[in-house]
């Protein structure tokens, strides 16, 4: 892996969902079913499917990564 390569989700092996798992879920939510019924039916969070269906987590694995959400640090962090 060189040095400034992204790892995509779904190359990890521990990884819960793969690239057609994320397609089904795509499918899945444009026929009707709910974010916290996939995340029951999938075994992840409820943000985990919503990265899904936003396009921040598992894209085929041709197309470019999506850059990452800037970290807002806290109003009254120490």
């Amino acid at each position: 892996m060189r040095p400034l390569e992204v790892r995509r989700a779904g190359q990890n092996g521990m990884a819960k969902l793969t690239f057609a798992k994320a397609e089904r879920i795509r499918a899945l939510r444009a026929k009707g079913s709910t974010v916290r019924e996939l995340a029951a039916k999938y075994g992840v969070s409820t943000g985990c499917i919503y990265d899904v269906l936003s396009g921040r987590r598992y894209l085929n694995p041709d197309s470019p990564p999506v850059p990452a959400r800037a970290h807002r640090a806290r109003k009254n962090h120490r």
